[in-house]
């Protein structure tokens, strides 16, 4: 995972520095508890003070510590035999407490220690700080170097004279205090993560978001989401942080399948236990239950689709929401065609994914159709459309031939292949004339070209690519026929600068860009909403592990809910318990309902509840009986 000398330079003074905690090239653990416990801990196996086995155990501990650090196989054991994802040492404290209470063991047993094992302690300690600046990483330079010998001398000579000077332990316990904090201190000011704007803004966000729901008032059960958050609340924290119900989701134990299904319908996510909602389209505002929106970005907001409720600010004043209600919410549970398997969340993506959705639930198909590029052009680079270098023969894949040429059209349309030398100059436009009044929807990625500049008619937004996420769909407001539309894409500094670097500005460069752009039939969506809006469920009750309501079902349905299975629901309908089907490739739990109106009640009981409680109570009761024993053998002694 990481050399050794980096674990050594781990444990001192000034090395720790994170660029940033969202980034996953760690170089190693942040080992660091200062300079005392570096000199002290080693020193544990010749304390005679300190009985032999607990010495010997200790130490069997701390060299298991280590090798789990050096090691991935054993650091993988540490994180429950899964890989873990950005951080890899999530047990690294474990190992700082371990050195700390060693050396706080070793230390009120100083005097029991031979001076020359402390001489010899400082002198390897001495030895690494100056190894180190020629084995070591980036992080360890010349000034780390002086700093760290410094504070070796300086505290290894106070022990030695507070060893020695019996007459002087008062003053010289003080002397080793205050050494010890000033150097803690400045080692945190000079690693610590200098960010203060982003917990000030989030702070501020929140305080208008509480202020505007203060005044909310709706249907219940609707779910709300946040625009213009900084990280890390934009990672799907929204929820948890701003206190409203969301579909953004963050959790180390979230369900890939659902990360898939829901975040394949064009939201960003990760993968794998993340996915965030941006401003997205009708039909996933609808099929999940979007309420309100909570802007911070000057967003524009299509009157037809949303309804704006004034601007509500922070008791201080540095934040200001734009809130918005969606008009057309469905609740998390409707009716729709028994077609919904056909669903497929977690193989499907983006408009793909919203089209078979919509068609399936409502038998309404094409909601989404492509728009094609009707010019591009590059500077300083060449572009080439890949679905016309698959015709060509100019671009082949062997994969290719496992999929039908309809499907393979449609996932390649709007893929280019860009080569370029020149990283400062390259440029690449899409353009289009638009030839409708339908609302626009786009969804952009690139490997390398991360900066999008996006102009109707002479208006110019730019958006910056998500990093480690996969790029989500955009709506494009205020569009009419005739319009024109371009996209822009260039790199960013930061991409530039790194490019320079790494090749010296003389390599050819390969890079792709993705982008599709669709129009939304809006007649077809709102035929759609009606049909499924009267399939809706009445909610009459709810509390946060129940929900009930009335639905009626124009015929033999099912009912969809954008509610996430898990182990723990059951489901009632008239009284009579029914299946709770849990498809495997979307993981939203689904019914099946019969012809006509229906009670339905949901139930949510922890897994485990019942048998957890009957153990704690049996363990509580055996408990009380221990001691109650131990106090009648007590009183007849």
């Amino acid at each position: 995972l990481f050399s050794f000398w980096d674990f050594l330079s781990a444990h001192l003074f000034g090395t720790n520095t994170a660029v940033n905690y969202s980034a996953y090239s760690i170089p190693y653990p942040f080992l660091y508890s200062g300079t005392i416990v570096l000199l002290l801990s080693p020193l544990l196996l010749f304390v005679k003070k300190i009985r032999l086995s607990e010495r010997i155990t200790y130490s069997l501990i701390t060299l298991f510590l280590i090798i789990s650090l050096l090691f991935s196989d054993i650091n993988v054991l540490w994180h429950g035999l899964s890989v873990p994802a950005g951080f890899p040492f999530r047990f690294a404290f474990l190992y700082i407490f371990l050195l700390v209470v060693i050396a706080y063991k070793v230390f009120i047993n100083i005097r029991s220690v031979r001076n020359v094992l402390i001489i010899i302690s400082t002198a390897l300690a001495a030895t690494a700080s100056i190894a180190l600046l020629f084995f070591g990483n980036e992080f360890y330079g010349k000034q780390q170097m002086v700093i760290n010998l410094v504070l070796v001398i300086l505290i290894s000579a106070l022990l030695l004279a507070y060893k020695n000077l019996k007459n002087k332990k008062t003053l010289l316990s003080a002397a080793l205090i205050l050494i010890v904090l000033i150097e803690l201190t400045a080692n945190t000011a000079l690693t610590i993560i200098s960010d203060q704007k982003r917990p000030e803004v989030l702070i501020s966000q929140k305080g208008a978001v509480k202020t505007a729901l203060a005044d909310m008032t709706g249907p219940a059960l609707l779910r709300s989401e946040v625009l213009g958050a900084p990280f890390p609340v934009d990672f799907g924290l929204k929820g948890s942080y701003f206190g409203i119900n969301s579909v953004s989701t963050f959790h180390s134990l979230s369900d890939e399948i659902l990360t898939y299904s829901i975040g394949g319908l064009g939201n960003s996510h990760n993968k794998l236990n993340a996915f965030n909602y941006q401003k997205q389209t009708p039909v996933f505002n609808s099929f999940f239950s979007i309420g309100y929106l909570y802007d911070f970005e000057d967003n524009e907001f299509n009157n037809r689709y949303y309804n704006s409720l004034g601007k509500y600010a922070s008791k201080d004043g540095n934040a200001t929401a734009d809130v918005y209600k969606y008009k057309y919410p469905l609740p998390v549970a409707f009716s729709v065609n028994k077609d919904i398997t056909n669903w497929i969340g977690g193989f499907l993506s983006d408009f793909r994914s919203q089209n078979v959705l919509f068609e399936s639930a409502t038998n309404i198909d094409n909601l989404f159709s492509i728009i094609e590029a009707q010019n591009h052009t590059a500077k300083s680079a060449v572009i080439k459309s890949v679905p016309e270098m698959i015709k060509e023969g100019s671009f082949k894949e062997d994969s290719f031939d496992k999929y039908p040429q309809q499907l393979l059209d449609e996932y390649m349309n709007g893929l280019y292949d860009v080569t370029f030398e020149n990283p400062n100059e390259a440029e690449i436009t899409l353009s289009y004339t638009l030839d409708t009044d339908n609302d626009l929807y786009f969804l952009y990625s690139s490997n390398i070209f991360d900066a999008l500049t996006v102009k109707v008619n002479s208006k110019e937004k730019l958006f910056s690519l998500p990093k480690n996420v996969v790029s989500y769909i955009v709506p494009i407001e205020g569009t009419k026929k005739g319009d024109t539309l371009t996209f822009t894409a260039t790199l960013s500094e930061t991409t530039i600068q790194r490019i320079l670097d790494e090749t010296n500005g003389t390599q050819e460069l390969n890079a792709s860009i993705w982008l599709k752009l669709y129009e939304m039939d809006e007649k077809k969506f709102m035929k759609g909403y009606e049909y499924l809006s009267e399939g809706a469920l009445n909610i009459t009750e709810y509390k946060d592990t129940y929900i009930k309501g009335t639905v009626t079902a124009k015929e033999n349905q099912m009912i969809f809910t954008s509610i996430p299975f898990s182990t723990g629901w059951s489901a009632f309908i008239d009284g009579v318990e029914t299946e709770v089907i849990c498809p495997e490739d979307t993981h939203l739990i689904l019914l099946d309902i019969d012809k006509g109106e229906h009670t339905v009640e949901l139930k949510y009981t922890v897994p485990g509840l019942k048998l957890g409680g009957t153990v704690s109570a049996a363990a509580l009761l055996l408990f009380i009986f221990a001691v109650f024993v131990e106090i009648r053998i007590k009183r007849k002694k």
